[in-house]
């Protein structure tokens, strides 16, 4: 089974410009989620899509594959990743290689570890795709928190009234970005990262790098 790592490293960063490319923990994000890819050994190619040139060079410095530039258009702070994705793999299948899996490696989440990607790997039998989750706390199930609506306040869920105490609220669990592996007819042709059977994996911390202070937390759990 080919597996397609997929780093995507778009220049624009408005939160924290040049992120891709800043140094946490002795390496940036692009070859933080490239070496954690090669140490996990599911990939049989690893790549990048950005249209950054500094991100290009520091891809080519490591060893990182640079098969295209991520057009402008793609680029945006809007841009679905559903199409950043197909895209690359467009690219990829007119110079005769095609995928069976697509393994998003997202730079934000430098928590990911090797062992992550291999767990992954293995849910993926008998599923569309492998999504990474962690549980929120109690009080912000869907179950237990509050909507205002009128200028009155009510459960956000009809079988949420019957919940009076967080201790009693189901779990519930927000995606990040740890793994996203998805087959490739899913994506290419279902325009889905998910499909119908998605298998979850679930974390325990969940930190995506969108601010100063997200950065400031990674550089304090990495340390620890």
């Amino acid at each position: 089974m080919r597996v397609l790592g997929f780093i995507p490293a778009r220049a624009g960063s408005k939160g924290l410009p040049g992120k891709n490319r800043r140094i946490l923990g002795g390496m940036s994000l692009v070859e933080r989620a490239f070496r954690v890819a090669c140490e996990s050994g599911v990939c049989d190619r690893i790549v990048t899509s950005t249209d950054d040139l500094a991100v290009m060079e520091l891809a080519r410095k490591i060893g990182l594959d640079v098969p295209f530039i991520r057009p402008a258009e793609l680029s945006g702070d809007a841009t679905p990743m559903i199409d950043v994705l197909q895209h690359g793999v467009t690219c990829l299948e007119r110079t005769g290689y095609r995928p069976d899996v697509v393994l998003l490696l997202q730079p934000t989440s430098p928590l990911r570890t090797a062992q992550h990607l291999r767990d992954a790997l293995a849910l993926l039998e008998g599923h569309d795709s492998v999504c990474s989750v962690a549980e929120v706390p109690r009080t912000l199930s869907p179950h237990y928190v509050m909507k205002i609506e009128n200028g009155l306040l009510s459960s956000f869920l009809p079988a949420g009234r019957a919940v009076t105490r967080r201790q009693d609220a189901p779990p519930a669990y927000v995606r990040e970005g740890t793994a996203y592996l998805v087959r490739r007819d899913v994506l290419m042709d279902q325009s889905s990262i998910y499909g119908s059977r998605c298998a979850p994996l679930l974390v325990e911390s969940a930190l995506s790098i969108d601010t100063e202070c997200d950065w400031q937390e990674a550089e304090r759990l990495l340390a620890a």
